[in-house]
């Protein structure tokens, strides 16, 4: 039994989830054992998204290396920027490639605020705001990390889960 209540894991981990395919010897398949983790957040077919989220982010980081003084070329690339992360936000939403309840939440969360960002930062006279937009997006993105280990370390640790189940039978026991 896990220390952790299942509402709590049902919204960090969803209903489905991921399992590897059988390899050729009937065993799980090697690259999928090593990798579980990295598709254990998806609903089952959409591993996919991957492949698909790594390519956006690879032309939206592409776009962040470009350097020009010519104030024409920064406005256009600031322009290509906010059409890659609206591709990225809007296939977010629509695909809805994650199980959890959490990821579904704070995946579009974070791409739309880094979206918000972008748009800010086409307009000179906002860039200050489009730097709260992009740091609002990282809070939420370290807030769910912070809770997903939190949640995993409870689960992993039994020394843990006996101290928590010792202290709800004594907190249960104690007469207010």
């Amino acid at each position: 039994a896990s220390a952790v209540p299942l509402c709590l894991q049902t919204l960090m981990r969803g209903d489905a989830r991921w399992t590897a395919a059988p390899g050729a010897d009937g065993g799980v398949d090697m690259f999928h054992r090593r990798h579980k983790l990295v598709y254990d957040g998806l609903v089952r077919g959409r591993t996919w998204y991957l492949a698909l989220d790594f390519g956006l982010a690879c032309a939206a980081c592409a776009l962040g290396g470009v350097r020009s003084k010519d104030p024409t070329v920064c406005t256009i690339v600031a322009a290509l920027n906010v059409v890659v992360l609206l591709v990225a936000f809007v296939l977010l939403v629509a695909l809805r490639p994650h199980a959890s309840l959490a990821d579904k939440v704070q995946g579009p969360f974070a791409a739309l605020c880094a979206l918000v960002a972008a748009c800010l930062s086409v307009v000179p006279s906002l860039r200050t705001q489009a730097l709260v937009a992009g740091a609002v997006a990282q809070v939420a993105v370290v807030l769910m990390f912070v809770l997903r280990a939190a949640v995993l370390l409870m689960e992993l640790s039994p020394a843990i889960r006996a101290r928590i189940r010792a202290d709800l039978t004594a907190a249960a026991h104690t007469k207010i």
